[in-house]
């Protein structure tokens, strides 16, 4: 991380942009999406072409899924105070921003293994603790007694990319919601 912008005046919409744009970039990675990383057997010489052509072609999945995440919330038109379940919240692509768009409300983020769990937990400990996402280890079809703690809950937004595609029965998965 070579620039930080500071949060007044312009940087503070420059600030905006680097962290989406990161998230993108993070997320590629984090769902191995594009190329893998080519396996390192010897100590040989880099292949300067071959690491910018990976660098480029992160980078163009780091914009679909950045547009994937902008369509998505351009057709839940999310409010300032709205409360919104993010249901596949492994690389949190939709959660920060989804944490963005609902400052005074609330973002639950339910994610399927401990060590998204983990990670998710780790990156928002620099927010505030009121900011920051409530983090939920289950699967979707576990998810109703995950979230029996919080009684009388009622989303505004239930938002997933490929959160079915675990899903045995997914039709069952929809009915249910």
């Amino acid at each position: 991380m070579f620039y930080q912008p500071s949060d007044q005046g312009y940087e503070e919409a420059i600030q905006q942009q680097v962290a989406r744009r990161r998230e993108e970039q993070l997320a590629s990675l984090v769902e191995g999406i594009g190329v893998a990383l080519p396996e390192v057997l010897t100590f040989g010489p880099t292949n300067s072409a071959q690491d910018r052509w990976l660098q480029r072609t992160l980078s163009q999945v780091g914009e679909q899924l950045g547009w994937v995440r902008d369509r998505l919330f351009s057709l839940a038109q999310p409010q300032r105070h709205h409360l919104i379940l993010d249901l596949n919240a492994g690389s949190g692509l939709l959660t920060w921003e989804a944490l963005r768009r609902v400052p005074e409300g609330g973002v639950y983020a339910c994610v399927r293994t401990i060590n998204d769990a983990e990670a998710l937990r780790e990156q928002a400990a620099v927010l505030p603790e009121l900011s920051r996402p409530i983090v939920l280890q289950s699967s979707l079809a576990d998810l109703p007694s995950a979230l029996a703690e919080y009684p009388n809950i009622q989303f505004d937004h239930m938002i997933g990319r490929n959160a079915l595609l675990q899903e045995g029965d997914r039709p069952l998965s929809l009915t249910r919601w």
